[in-house]
């Protein structure tokens, strides 16, 4: 099975341990590179080494359910998306009867990693432009001066793609 892994907020509370995970976390990109080549998110070719941890969550607490994808938070056994160790653990579901969701079903492997892969693509290329705005503000600045008023420094979470052993 297969989990999208998010950076989580610094108060996320430590669970217990459940299961053994292969995060990947996702390489960064410009937006120059993913212009230049414009495909989407390969596990493969844009992720980094895969990294052997424990992903620590309480498998009986109460997932937080959206449009599509539901959520737990939990912890690394390492860091390896921030040095907390913080995450938000992500699968996709789907429910038997568009107007009833109240029996949900979570997605097979190969399903999770394609509707999770686009995930990922929308977020590198957010980052990527993200980015750009932050580098034309700082080069903006140096030759005209800071503006009068603050800008605020925003920055997308960042992601990894875990396989479940």
């Amino acid at each position: 099975m297969f989990y999208l892994i998010i950076a989580a907020p610094q108060d996320t509370k430590y669970l217990s341990v459940n299961t053994i995970a292969v995060p990947c976390p996702v390489k960064s990109s410009t937006l120059s590179s993913l212009l230049a080549n414009p495909k989407t998110y390969d596990v493969m070719h844009d992720s980094i080494s895969p990294t052997k941890c424990d992903i620590i969550y309480d498998p009986d607490d109460h997932a937080k359910y959206g449009g599509f994808k539901c959520a737990i938070l939990g912890h690394t056994s390492i860091p390896i998306l921030d040095q907390s160790g913080r995450v938000c653990i992500k699968q996709c579901w789907y429910a038997d009867d568009l107007k009833d969701s109240s029996v949900r079903h979570l997605y097979d492997s190969a399903s999770q990693i394609k509707q999770l892969s686009c995930d990922i693509n929308c977020s590198r290329w957010a980052t990527a432009s993200m980015d750009l705005v932050y580098n034309f503000i700082e080069k903006e600045s140096k030759m005209r001066g800071f503006p009068c008023f603050d800008i605020l420094k925003l920055r997308y979470v960042k992601v990894a793609l875990a396989n479940h052993t």
